[in-house]
């Protein structure tokens, strides 16, 4: 079994610290991931996820984004060696492991799904960072056990609440939640809550999240929340 390195750690010219999540992800590679360009955002104000017609993001003022890393398949497969430990050490069985379609959760929740021999399915993901309103991959028949994913939350809900209701929705019974890193918010402690340790995160993020009515930044003037997408395009063309 892995060595604990729980441990707070400072990125290069970051002013916040990260703190590991999990025990037993090795700690040089965690440095290495949160190292990479693009990765972790901080000391401005953006949006996320980015306005879409009526709907509207909420404001931060960090973003965590894990397009660069999971180019990488060797970065792919770290994340899924330390997830199959935690699905291992927390006797965690399921069928289906269930994500958004966006890029970085697809390339993970495939090499996790080949390695299990377990199912994939994948609900629709839209560029601007919103959840669609449909399944767009796989299956989840009634009464299978479904391990839900994202690979980052900001807030919490998605995997708090709003892909284990989509999951229920055709069926299935949410038993396990994982992302690679968590915000601090008040979505992520009600998800930490509801899951405990079937919570896996292997990151900790500090990430003030709030409604942009009551945005302390833009209530100061003159502040506009750049959407987090602008950042997403930048760190997938570096």
């Amino acid at each position: 079994m892995r060595q604990s390195n729980k441990t707070a750690v400072k990125t290069k010219s970051k002013a916040k610290s990260i703190q590991f999540a999990s025990e037993t992800f090795p700690a040089e590679q965690l440095n290495e991931l949160i190292a990479l360009p693009g990765v972790h955002i901080t000391g401005g104000h953006y949006q996320f996820p980015e306005t879409d017609g009526n709907r509207v993001g909420n404001h931060m003022d960090a973003l965590f984004i894990l397009e660069p890393i999971t180019e990488n398949d060797e970065y792919v497969g770290w994340i899924v060696d330390d997830i199959e430990q935690w699905i291992d050490d927390n006797n965690i069985g399921f069928e289906v492991v269930f994500a958004p379609a966006q890029p970085s959760a697809v390339r993970i929740v495939q090499e996790l799904v080949k390695r299990r021999k377990k199912k994939a399915a994948f609900w629709q993901y839209l560029p601007t960072g919103w959840f669609g309103e449909k399944l767009v991959e796989g299956s989840i028949n009634n009464g299978d056990r479904v391990l839900v994913f994202n690979s980052v939350a900001q807030h919490g809900r998605c995997v708090g609440e709003r892909l284990p209701a989509f999951a229920e929705q055709m069926g299935g019974k949410p038993v396990a939640a994982a992302v690679f890193a968590k915000g601090t918010g008040n979505g992520v402690i009600a998800a930490e809550e509801r899951w405990e340790e079937k919570l896996y995160a292997a990151l900790q993020i500090p990430i003030e999240v709030s409604l942009p009515d009551s945005c302390a930044k833009c209530k100061e003037g003159g502040a506009t929340a750049v959407p987090w997408t602008q950042f997403k395009e930048e760190a997938t063309e570096a």
